[in-house]
């Protein structure tokens, strides 16, 4: 996971790039995901030895990072030639929710070596001017509605552990094929999952150090994990290994306001020395009422 380093610099360098965002303001309510538009306009090459990297930061009234976002500059660095992607803001179920109140968010570009670049950052003030920090965003996180989708997790999902940084708060391993169901399901929507697939002989993100070995249910077939939606027909199929993010729209159903995800493996990762079986690490999962 990319994590921004504190860089220190004279806060009156010229700026490499504009930064631009569709939607100043936004609400994140428990568990949902965000999208946001941004957009860079690139003024100048930037000296580097490695991959531009960009830190989305969300802090709280007293200035404390609590969530971060970060990720590779998505596009070619180019002068006067604009780049935009989406990228998602979220509160994980995977997580605590945070306090509710107005947080903000800040951004930054970043490289591997923790040098960062000066910005302009459309009319908003810079939050840290040595820290080349810039505010991007206000961000409001609403009470914990009793009546918010949520997720339950059924047939063979191991207990929730803490995960290592702001942007993966927990992970569930999935030891077999299994069922997330999505509750309260009450509109149509969408629900995004980061699913972790070790490579063989890896440590699986912290769950063993002794190295994992691929066994295949049917030795003819290529290693593959498929993601279903029962109320949608949505299916996707995940290449193995890998980490893969997943989009699979949900609605509501006449009997019942749920929806049920099915994961299918036709592997498991053997641990050479418990000889303990996974599938994959659930690292991410939200759900948003659009994107359909």
């Amino acid at each position: 996971m990319l994590l921004a380093v504190s860089g220190c610099a004279a806060p009156d360098a010229e700026p490499v790039a504009r930064l631009e965002i569709d939607e100043p303001t936004l609400e994140l309510p428990f568990p949902e995901w965000r999208s946001l538009h941004l957009t860079w306009t690139p003024e100048k090459e930037v000296p580097r030895s490695g991959p531009l990297l960009v830190f989305l930061h969300l802090l709280n009234e007293d200035g404390e990072l609590v969530r971060t976002f970060d990720h590779p500059l998505d596009g070619e660095w180019v002068p006067n030639q604009p780049l935009s992607y989406e990228v998602r803001i979220f509160q994980s179920a995977l997580g605590p929710p945070l306090e509710p109140g107005d947080y903000t968010l800040t951004a930054g570009l970043y490289t591997a070596d923790g040098e960062r670049f000066p910005l302009t950052v459309g009319d908003n003030e810079v939050s840290s001017p040595r820290r080349r920090e810039y505010r991007l965003a206000t961000v409001s996180v609403p009470e914990v509605s009793p009546d918010a989708p949520g997720f339950a997790f059924a047939n063979n999902w191991g207990a929730l552990e803490t995960g290592e940084d702001a942007q993966i708060l927990g992970r569930r391993w999935l030891e077999d094929d299994g069922v997330i169901r999505v509750l309260n399901l009450e509109v149509p929507g969408s629900v995004w999952m980061r699913l972790r697939i070790p490579a063989e002989d890896g440590d699986g993100s912290g769950r063993t150090r002794s190295g994992r070995k691929l066994a295949l249910r049917d030795s003819g077939q290529a290693p593959t994990l498929e993601v279903a939606s029962s109320c949608s027909g949505a299916v996707r199929i995940l290449e193995v290994p890998g980490t893969h993010e997943e989009v699979l729209p949900v609605f509501p159903q006449a009997e019942s306001p749920e929806c049920t995800l099915r994961l299918s493996a036709n592997y498991r990762l053997v641990d050479a020395t418990t000889l303990r079986e996974d599938v994959a690490a659930l690292e991410i999962i939200a759900w948003t009422p659009a994107e359909l």
